[in-house]
């Protein structure tokens, strides 16, 4: 007999969202995709169910199941509670002291590490937004007015791209780094636009490059109406979404134009091992200073350290160091991973 929807999701933590921010497309080619949609995700027919009932085959019913998830009708996540509850994550929780850890399972190398870390990291993100479930006491995201702040990165970027198009009321999201003269589509103020744009949010930029020529410049600029008004919104954040840079050449830290090879030997040179929004740290999670510090315009590491929740999505072999000193640091209260990364933080224990 077949199953009831509603006790397949309880059972499994799957849920499926049929989008009402769906665009309005009038042509009737539409409908079927919609209706197919519905009948499956919240009616719970089977697809052969469908199939009979809409007077066509099964495979057109797969191809339009395919066509409403591709097309942001449909978004299927798993239950955060249940996903964070899961032992990996939650050992890895426990560990190095998270509120919460979403770790996406291993399959077999199909996907890139920073993509299932994206995909975690949206799901946690939309539950963050929705309610409870952060931690003791309420949530810092609940309620009118809420700011998330965003820096760059390919996880965020990735996590970006997998959000559905849900509109969340009054909703500010936040560049939290100044402009760059990126070429590779992973700029602060590209993945700030992205996701402003598929939540129905505000978007507040930066007005200002990300980094300057020389400190003088930088602070004159800071000082200026409209940059200082962005400073000030950045101290209301209640949630900070962004991923952690590696110290190796290859990194976006380098890519982004932010920082260059010679500048980057000073900084290791000091114990850096990552980045985050600009800004280096070493093993022990403390800030690394550095000749462009000064020069920088965006949030420091003590800034980004007092918002309430900090989600950050990283994963890869690559960064197990930079991870572990951003946990040792406290920047790092939500943390979207993979499975084979959960597992190298966990073989080595917090630094």
């Amino acid at each position: 007999m077949k199953e009831p929807m509603g006790a397949r999701e309880e059972r499994t933590g799957l849920r499926a969202y049929v989008s009402q921010d769906y665009p309005r497309i009038e042509e009737p080619a539409s409908r079927p995709v919609v209706r197919a949609a519905w009948l499956y995700h919240h009616d719970g027919l089977t697809q052969s169910e469908i199939a009979r009932l809409m007077g066509v085959s099964r495979a057109t019913i797969v191809n339009h199941l395919q066509a409403a998830r591709e097309s942001g009708l449909v978004h299927v996540s798993l239950d955060p509670d249940m996903v964070a509850g899961e032992a990996l994550a939650a050992r890895l929780s426990a560990t190095y002291g998270l509120q919460r850890a979403m770790v996406a399972p291993d399959d077999g190398g199909r996907a890139e590490p920073l993509v299932r870390a994206g995909r975690a990291g949206t799901d946690m993100l939309l539950d963050l937004l929705a309610g409870p479930g952060t931690g003791p006491g309420a949530d810092p995201t609940e309620g009118a007015g809420s700011r998330i702040g965003v820096a760059w990165g390919r996880t965020v970027m990735a996590l970006a791209q997998t959000l559905p198009q849900r509109r969340v009321a009054d909703l500010t999201v936040a560049q939290i780094v100044g402009s760059m003269s990126s070429e590779d589509g992973f700029s602060a103020e590209q993945c700030t636009s992205e996701i402003a744009s598929r939540l129905g949010a505000r978007m507040a930029a930066f007005h200002a490059p990300a980094r300057l020529s020389d400190a003088g410049l930088a602070a004159a600029l800071a000082n200026e109406p409209i940059i200082r008004t962005q400073f000030d919104l950045l101290e209301t954040l209640s949630l900070a979404l962004f991923g952690i840079c590696t110290v190796k050449t290859n990194s976006l830290v380098f890519g982004a134009g932010l920082v260059t090879a010679v500048d980057s030997h000073a900084y290791i040179e000091r114990g850096a091992v990552g980045v985050i929004a600009g800004r280096f740290f070493d093993r022990q999670g403390k800030p690394v200073i550095g000749p462009i510090d000064d020069c920088l315009i965006g949030m420091t590491l003590d800034q980004i350290a007092r918002v309430p929740v900090r989600l950050a999505v990283a994963a890869g072999p690559e960064k197990i160091d930079c991870l572990q000193g951003a946990l040792a640091g406290g920047y790092v209260t939500h943390l979207a991973t993979d499975e084979a990364t959960a597992l190298a933080l966990l073989d080595d224990g917090p630094s």
